[in-house]
């Protein structure tokens, strides 16, 4: 089955949402934080002045769930508190640095997300150690990562728990060792790597490096002993031709006698 979308003969406007947000946000958020963020982000891209209790209205729920939701997204740190108002945070610049997570605040409204859970957080693994192996990935392959790289990123270190510092030594090994500076090739050696136990920088230079030591080197002496005594095909061919020539003496001898 295939999706497509039928060409527009009317521009009414459109509102982009960041694919990141799709693919990592929104399948752990609720369905109101969903719709508070999108209706919220619509607003704030036509720069419009919002009263929050006449938008708790137009969503259809209570004015604490409109705060519920709200916070949420403040301490996921992908709207930030600004002057009198609130700001939405690009969500690559957010993974990649660039900007900063916010601290979990105060909420002034009690009752209001208390069960944040930590567990989501990490679920979308934005913390300092990931800025700084995106940063240094970055640095590895020489150029900026694309949004669809650093999803594919995520999603293995969710699936497969390897160590970020792992990750970085793959980039830095297949690079120079390989020549391969490719996410996809790298995602792909570290999936096998997780497969035989290679999760830590530690397993990987017992179990990858340390089984490149022990594997047998090829004899050299003995291919250039071979290699000297090989006979060549001229000589073949002279061997063959003076047997040829000795069993035709023979048989012209025997038909004389």
């Amino acid at each position: 089955m295939r999706l497509s979308i039928s060409e527009y003969e009317v521009d009414i406007s459109e509102t982009p949402i960041e694919n990141m947000f799709i693919n990592q946000f929104l399948p752990v958020a609720s369905g109101d934080d969903v719709k508070v963020y999108i209706y919220l982000y619509k607003l704030a891209r036509e720069n419009r002045e919002i009263d929050l209790e006449k938008i708790s209205e137009e969503l259809n729920i209570s004015s604490l769930d409109l705060h519920n939701s709200l916070y949420y997204w403040i301490n996921l740190g992908l709207i930030s508190m600004k002057d009198e108002g609130f700001e939405f945070v690009s969500i690559r610049e957010l993974f990649l640095g660039v900007k900063k997570v916010n601290q979990a605040i105060n909420d002034p409204y009690p009752n209001t997300k208390e069960d944040l859970q930590s567990s989501e957080a990490e679920n979308i693994d934005i913390n300092e150690s990931n800025t700084l192996m995106f940063r240094e990935i970055e640095r590895l392959l020489d150029t900026k990562l694309l949004p669809n790289e650093i999803e594919k990123i995520n999603s293995h270190l969710d699936e497969f728990k390897q160590d970020r510092d792992l990750i970085v030594t793959a980039f830095k090994y297949l690079g120079d060792e390989v020549g391969k500076k490719n996410v996809n090739y790298t995602i792909a050696a570290l999936r096998n790597w997780a497969i035989d136990g290679v999760l830590t920088v530690k397993d990987f230079e017992e179990k990858i490096i340390g089984s490149e030591k022990k594997a047998p080197r090829p004899n050299k002496k003995r291919e250039k002993l071979n290699s000297s005594n090989r006979i060549g095909k001229d000589k073949v061919l002279d061997l063959l031709k003076k047997k040829q020539m000795e069993s035709l003496r023979k048989t012209m001898d025997g038909d004389e006698n």
